[in-house]
């Protein structure tokens, strides 16, 4: 009978089982709530009656202080600090003016103690003197300042120092008095009421006692709470169990965070014995000291309640479970495991490659239309092996017919798997780069593993590769290219580089759009990247053949024009203008004439320049003297050299060189212009003709601007001139170094400059002798 039930109805006992737990679980699920709910009330609780003891000890610090600043404005005070002094002959009270004094102010000042809780009341005058002690007449007439590290002392100092109506509070941790129990001070300045001078100093021995007051009153809190009032030292202040004010360190989580962060709030810790508590914190303001009042509950004593419970519970738990798992465990064993245990048997024959023995079932519920399905299951698994072994013959036929294109082609299959970067290549891939077999892969077989996976492919690429293949990679891998193409350099066998284009795909990807796997080829472009790199240098430089002739052409557009604008323009006055004078006419003419000669100097110099660049200038070559031809260009140029020294350094004797002698004249003047052009007044250029490292030498030096350092590279190219560095004194076509440059390499020559910007220059060249 039980076999003929179906599974769902069989599943209904088992339902049962697993209601019962559920409804243990929502009682579990019941008294974490409690729990929670009890913390909550908890918390509130001492959030409260911290709140509350703050409010308190604020007001009595607030209520002092203002005590203290109407004490001070007291005629009885001011007098008192006014005439003590000449009135204390000794430390007797009974002594003359000073018992009358004495008389006035002690019930004045015994009133205020009784009132405010002060342990003592003491009057200092302005020197430091104690004039009058509550507490101790032995103190009086004795100096404060003689102990600057006591706190009275302190409090004197503070209030002595402060502008009037300010009241100071020295803390309980900087001032023991000399009963040995701790004592805070408050004080403030006395002023006279007329002159507003400093008469001296009213100070109040603050006792702990009216905190303790606040502090030890335990209603709200029960057995399991306490409360802390704790310095900036984390020493006590007052504790509401009755330890002596600083006897005790709170250096707890919470009070860190309330005196150094400043925070408010309410946690779990461990407090400064080790016990679980809840800890509520709030930082105070107390006068000039920044103190922390801390309210904790011992969590094990207040959530007593709550444990016995789940005590009680986790016991009926572990029963029912028991239970429950032995009655489920029969039910299953004979509904489910025995036929399960069957059809695994079927399944481990499967694994065997049987095909032939089906499960036997005799159930007609579910687990017997599954018998019948794995049956039929087995039937078609053995039809498709065979399938499946004809196409694994067909697979293998296509491999080879892949490797034997490959290998003609010489390229270098690749697989990559994303997930774990696992890489599998064929032997080409690794010939490719001239690795003898297993140089790169972990075997010789058609696919191997590459050692270190696709990481290690990534080390095998070029430096400057790397960052723009693993870039591509990550684009590749992260859905954004639909086909993986990357040129690169892979490190050969020997340590050269070879250029490989990589070419890759994927035919499964994820939802996202990810390839689950990429397969692609290395193909050998290294012949190929050769060709292409020398078009890119022919290519490169037409681009700079290009320049130049733009150069020119900018040339002879922009410089020719401006003289030739000048030249059109002076002239034109000279048709129109008939009111002109005579001087104004030859003015004009003047102007004319010197446009147009820098139009044929420029133009010259152009010429001249292209047919030294064609190797078509004649040198005429005659051996001169190098010191002959300085001089005349130093006189043919010393008028223009007006409030500048143009000299020309002494030579050693006749400088002697096989050159044209015309070329060279245009090379030294050429300098010299140049140094003139960018000499300010009162500067010097010097002319040198010697031998240097046995060959005629000429030297310009000058103590002009100097040259920037990043054009000094370029101050012999045609166009070129530094227009920030040096100032555009006169007119420039930036022909002139460039003539001198080719007309000294012509005679076969070297010419150089050095520069320091702010300092000036030195032009030299040398000549064959």
């Amino acid at each position: 009978m039980l076999n003929h039930l179906k599974v769902s109805t069989k599943l209904v006992g088992v339902i049962g089982v697993v209601a019962v737990t559920a409804t243990l679980a929502v009682g579990w699920f019941v008294i974490r709530s409690a729990e929670q709910a009890l913390r909550g009330q908890i918390v509130a609780r001492l959030e409260a009656e911290r709140d509350s003891r703050a409010r308190l000890v604020s007001a009595y610090f607030e209520r002092i202080h203002k005590h203290a600043l109407v004490s001070a404005k007291l005629l009885v005070t001011q007098i008192a600090l006014r005439d003590m002094p000449a009135a204390l002959p000794t430390r007797q009270a009974t002594n003359g003016d000073y018992a009358r004094l004495y008389a006035l102010f002690d019930p004045i000042a015994r009133g205020w103690t009784e009132e405010n809780g002060y342990r003592s009341v003491s009057l200092i005058g302005a020197d430091g003197t104690v004039l009058y002690n509550s507490l101790n007449n032995t103190d009086v007439a004795t100096n404060v300042t003689v102990n600057p590290r006591g706190g009275l002392s302190v409090a004197f100092t503070r209030a002595i120092a402060a502008p009037g109506d300010t009241a100071h509070f020295v803390d309980f941790a900087q001032s023991p008095s000399k009963t040995g129990e701790p004592a805070a001070f408050l004080s403030t300045p006395v002023l006279d009421v007329g002159s507003k001078a400093r008469l001296g100093v009213l100070a109040y021995e603050v006792s702990p006692g009216e905190i303790d007051a606040i502090m030890t009153d335990r209603t709200g809190f029960g057995d399991a709470g306490q409360t802390f009032l704790i310095g900036p030292d984390f020493m006590t202040r007052s504790y509401s169990r009755g330890a002596p004010a600083m006897q005790r360190a709170v250096e707890t989580d919470s009070a860190r965070r309330g005196l150094s962060g400043g925070e408010s709030g309410t946690v779990e810790q461990a407090d400064a014995v080790g016990v679980r508590v809840l800890s509520s914190f709030a930082p105070i303001n107390v006068a000039e000291a920044r103190w922390l009042l801390l309210a904790e509950a011992n969590l094990e004593a207040a959530l007593a309640p709550v444990r016995q419970f789940e005590s009680r519970l986790a016991l009926m738990i572990v029963i029912v479970g028991l239970t429950s798992a032995v009655v489920l465990w029969m039910a299953m064993r004979h509904i489910v495991l025995l036929p399960v245990a069957e059809l695994a048997a079927g399944a481990r024959r499967v694994a065997a490659s049987d095909y032939q023995h089906p499960v036997a079932l005799d159930k007609k519920d579910e687990l017997g239309l599954l018998g019948e399905s794995f049956n039929r299951m087995m039937a078609s698994v053995g039809a498709q092996v065979d399938e499946l072994k004809r196409a694994q013959e067909s697979v293998r036929e296509s491999e080879e017919r892949l490797a034997a294109a490959a290998s003609g082609a010489n390229l270098g299959l690749w697989d990559v798997a994303p997930d774990d970067g696992r890489t599998l290549t064929n032997p080409i891939f690794e010939s490719q780069l001239g690795y003898p077999p297993g140089g790169l892969r972990e075997s010789d077989d058609k696919w191997a593993t590459l050692r270190g996976g696709l990481a290690g492919w990534v080390e095998l690429l070029h430096p400057d590769d790397r960052a723009q293949v693993a870039q591509k990679i990550q684009q590749y891998l992260a859905g954004a290219l639909d086909v993986y193409k990357a040129e690169h350099r892979v490190r050969a066998n020997d340590g050269s580089y070879k250029w490989i284009l990589s070419v890759g795909s994927s035919i499964t990807r994820d939802e996202d759009g990810r390839p689950l796997r990429v397969n692609g080829v290395h193909i050998d472009i290294d012949e190929m990247k050769g060709l292409q790199l020398d078009l890119q240098l022919r290519y490169e430089e037409l681009q700079r053949l290009q320049g130049l002739r733009d150069g020119l052409v900018h040339m002879i557009v922009h410089d020719l024009r401006s003289p030739l604008t000048s030249v059109m323009g002076f002239i034109e006055l000279l048709r129109t203008d008939t009111t002109a004078t005579e001087d104004e006419r030859m003015h004009f003419i003047d102007v004319a004439y010197m446009a147009a000669t820098q139009m044929v100097e420029m133009i010259s110099s152009l010429l001249d320049i292209n047919r030294l660049e064609a190797g078509e200038m004649p040198v005429d070559r005659q051996t001169v003297d190098l010191c002959e031809i300085a001089s005349e260009a130093v006189r043919a140029l010393s008028g223009l050299a007006i409030g500048r020294s143009l000299t020309q350094a002494a030579p050693q004797g006749p400088v002697m060189s096989n050159c044209d002698a015309a070329l060279i004249r245009r090379v030294v003047s050429n300098l010299l212009g140049n140094a003139l052009k960018f000499t300010p007044s009162s500067g010097r250029i010097t002319l040198t003709v010697a031998r240097a490292d046995g060959r005629p030498s000429v030297e310009v030096s000058d103590t002009g601007p100097g040259i920037p350092p990043d054009f000094i590279g370029r101050v012999f190219d045609k166009f070129s001139q530094a227009g920030e560095g040096r100032a555009k004194k006169r007119y420039s076509t930036g022909l002139g170094l460039a003539f001198c440059k080719l007309a000294v390499e012509a005679h076969g020559g070297a010419i150089g400059v050095t520069s320091e910007v702010g300092v000036g220059s030195r032009f030299s060249f040398q000549l064959p002798e």
